[in-house]
Formats: C-alpha cells, structure tokens, sequence
C-alpha cells in the first residue's frame, strides 16, 4: 500500500484515530455544552472557531506545509481536517436535534475509514460498497431505535451516504459531502 500520508504508517493510523473519534462531538455538544451557554453563544463559538481554522488554513496552503497526518496533495489543497471542522460545525448548527446529527456524524466517523481501508486494501468495489451501506444502515436504524423516528430515514439515507464518499473531488473533501448531504436529506424529508 502506498503511503501519501506525511508522517507514513504512525500518521495514517492517527488519522484514522481522528476520524473515529469524531463520534464523540455530538455526545460533546448535546449533552455537556449546550448545557454552559445558550445556542447562540455556541454557534458563535463555532463561526469563531471555524473561521480561526480557515484562516490558518489559508496561511498553511500558502505556505505550502504538510502536516503530520495530512496527504502529500493538501499542500495544495483545503485539508481535510479542515473540510471536517467546517462541516462538524455546519451539522451543529444545523442539524433539526441530536437525534439526526449523531447518527449523521457516527457514519461519516466509521463508514469512511471502513470504505478507505476497504479501498487501500483492494477489496472487491461490490463488496466495499455492501459493507459500508450496512454499517452505516446499522447506525442509523440504531439511531431510529434509540431517538424514535421512522426507519425508513435510515435506510433512505445509508445508502446516499456511502453514495457521496465515493466521488473522487478536488474541490471538496469526502468528509463535508458525507456529512452534509445526510443533513440535506434531512432537512428535506423533515419539511
């Protein structure tokens, strides 16, 4: 497997680390900071924090620096942390009640690093596909237990998830169109 990951094997499994551990930012959110401010000073914190990200950002592209667990191309390019952080925060904001934006985080969390591995690993594209609609069908019907909204939410949406992580963009990054399409949907089916 061929690295392009600044920081080689380390790096790489840090990054996936990272990816997982976005699961916990919703549980975070909903249930100790909404309890410190009102929503508005939140998404306030958030704009700042965004905006703090983007414009280190701008500094880091032109400067050209590729972080430890950044790939080689996003020296160039928006990252990915970056990309995530913007839409983190757009799914917070945004995001009708915890019960969509958990589940719309936890599969960006664990489909994308499972479809990413499944890929590095040259896995059968058929089956890379299969595993990754049943996990994410897994969380959201899970989620529709737990927060009592329809089942029919989650199996429309698993597979339009695993849809938008696979387009190969230079423009945008996987992670932002794996958690903002959903939140589209959503809205949408919740209008």
């Amino acid at each position: 497997m061929k690295q392009t990951t600044q920081g080689g094997s380390t790096a790489h499994f840090a990054r996936r680390l990272f990816h997982i551990s976005m699961i916990g930012v919703p549980f975070l959110y909903y249930y100790f900071l909404v309890n410190l401010a009102t929503p508005k000073i939140l998404h306030l914190i958030m704009l700042s924090f965004i905006f703090l990200i983007f414009l280190l950002e701008k500094l880091r592209i032109r400067m050209r620096l590729v972080l430890f667990g950044q790939r080689l191309h996003e020296a160039t390019h928006i990252s990915a942390f970056a990309w995530t952080m913007l839409s983190l925060g757009i799914i917070l904001i945004f995001s009708p009640e915890a019960s969509f934006s958990i589940p719309i985080i936890a599969t960006c969390a664990m489909v994308d690093p499972l479809l990413g591995e499944m890929r590095a690993f040259h896995i059968d594209k058929i089956l890379t596909i299969v595993c990754g609609i049943i996990l994410a069908l897994f969380i959201w019907l899970t989620c529709a237990w737990i927060y009592h909204f329809p089942l029919w939410i989650g199996c429309v949406i698993a597979p339009i998830t695993v849809a938008a992580e696979w387009p190969s963009l230079k423009w945008i990054d996987d992670n932002a169109l794996m958690l903002c399409v959903p939140l589209v949907i959503v809205l949408v089916l919740l209008r």
